[in-house]
């Protein structure tokens, strides 16, 4: 995925070099947010839908998960002098 948007970002880029007074503006959305559970949230959904059960990971630490992730991708894709740590969520 994350080859595919810089792809898809250089492709714009060069559109932009090529047509005088153009300024494109790239925005990124990360549409999920991970959202808090209860414990038992798979446990019963697993019963409901007759799937496998799994355990799922403490809120907080899906947290620093996605955003670890947000913040390589925002990074791989910015200007090495615009580069900095964000925390998307708190």
């Amino acid at each position: 995925m994350n080859n595919t948007l810089i792809n898809v970002i250089n492709s714009y880029v060069e559109i932009e070099k090529n047509i005088k007074d153009l300024d494109i503006q790239i925005i990124i959305c990360f549409p999920y947010i991970p959202l808090p559970i209860s414990d038992e949230y798979m446990k019963e959904f697993s019963k409901k839908t007759n799937s496998i059960y799994y355990e799922v990971i403490e809120h907080n630490e899906r947290i620093e998960l996605w955003n670890n992730y947000c913040n390589i991708l925002i990074n791989s894709i910015t200007p090495t002098e615009k580069k900095n740590e964000t925390n998307l969520l708190k």
